[in-house]
């Protein structure tokens, strides 16, 4: 859901993600809603990872987030 929301697989030409990226508008206040929802579903995660440190989907998911 987070790499849905942060637009991750945007730039993959072959992606629908792509294509409905080009549709957005910046200036809509949903725009900024929804990063600030990204931003408030990492922090989530990272509260998930550290009381759970062996679950292999939420670490997985922060380290390929701290990657980028």
């Amino acid at each position: 859901m987070h790499k849905l929301l942060t637009l991750e697989y945007v730039g993959d030409p072959e992606s629908e993600e792509t294509a409905r990226f080009a549709m957005l508008d910046v200036l809509d206040p949903r725009v900024e809603e929804i990063c600030l929802e990204a931003d408030r579903l990492f922090e989530l995660l990272l509260e998930i990872a550290e009381l759970h440190p062996d679950c292999e989907v939420v670490s997985g998911e922060i380290f390929d987030l701290s990657a980028a």
